[in-house]
């Protein structure tokens, strides 16, 4: 009996950074349980087109060529998606495995559906940016959830199931040897500090309570806070400010104002209705 295919598609340069677990996981337990697994490193195709350039044959006044972009920012999107279809017809995978997914485009999912390609978005940004997660989810097959607070609204629309985070036995263990006392602390927090964490927070009663957030964008911007030496975790005490710092400003679907990372209503429909 052939092995299933799945081609997972890596999450974008926005949720790069926070996500890559998710999808080095995925990949790993399917590589685990048998499936044929092949990965499409759209973050990597997107790089590499936003810093191609071109040479525009003039010079500046120190005899230096001056080069221009190759592509234009809509450009560079339709780029890295071309090698997508190329992965399905070589690759020919019974599912496509989304992991964010925030720059798939309407035309592309329709596309896939079209040649009866599978399609399981695996969202991870519940609950806080569902309506535009559901934008595209409701083009897939199978939609899971990281939080199952809007299961329903997206079972409305598309097939749609919890699937909590997990860990990696290979990566997420205690290290070995003796503790280091300047990690020391009573409650630890890991995780970007959204505005509903920060109040959740705020509420509780920290006095005299020594607490750190490990690598959380965000939680410096909002907290006085002093940088353990060498550890890469922020210890945060009760003085947390109100600021609305630390998160890259997000539109709501339908506005038309981008975000830094192109989300939105704006570029989900303008790039479908070229295709």
């Amino acid at each position: 009996m052939p092995k299933m295919r799945v081609l997972i598609v890596h999450p974008l340069l926005g949720p790069d950074f926070s996500v890559h677990d998710v999808f080095t996981g995925w990949y790993e337990a399917l590589k685990e349980l048998g499936v044929e697994v092949a990965p499409f490193n759209l973050n990597d195709r997107l790089v590499a087109f936003a810093n191609a350039l071109a040479d525009t044959h003039q010079y500046d006044e120190t005899g230096h060529p001056i080069v221009k972009n190759m592509f234009t920012e809509e450009g560079v999107f339709y780029a890295a998606m071309e090698g997508l279809s190329h992965a399905l017809l070589t690759f020919w995978p019974d599912v496509v495995l989304c992991v964010s997914g925030f720059f798939l485009n309407a035309g592309t999912m329709q596309l896939m559906r079209m040649r009866n390609f599978k399609i399981v978005m695996l969202c991870t940004e519940a609950p806080y940016q569902d309506s535009e997660q559901l934008e595209r989810g409701q083009l897939a097959d199978l939609v899971l959830l990281n939080d199952p607070v809007n299961l329903g609204m997206f079972r409305e629309h598309v097939r749609a199931e919890y699937m909590p985070h997990a860990y990696r036995p290979s990566l997420h263990h205690p290290l070995t040897g003796p503790a280091d006392p300047a990690l020391r602390s009573d409650l630890c927090f890991i995780g970007t500090a959204f505005p509903s964490r920060v109040t959740f927070f705020e509420a509780m009663d920290l006095d005299g309570i020594d607490w750190r957030g490990a690598s959380a964008p965000g939680w410096a911007s909002r907290t006085a806070s002093t940088t353990s030496r060498g550890s890469g975790c922020t210890s945060t005490r009760r003085r947390a400010s109100t600021s609305t710092g630390g998160r890259h400003p997000l539109p709501k679907a339908g506005t038309g104002k981008p975000g830094p990372w192109g989300h939105g209503r704006w570029r989900w429909l303008r790039v479908s209705c070229s295709f």
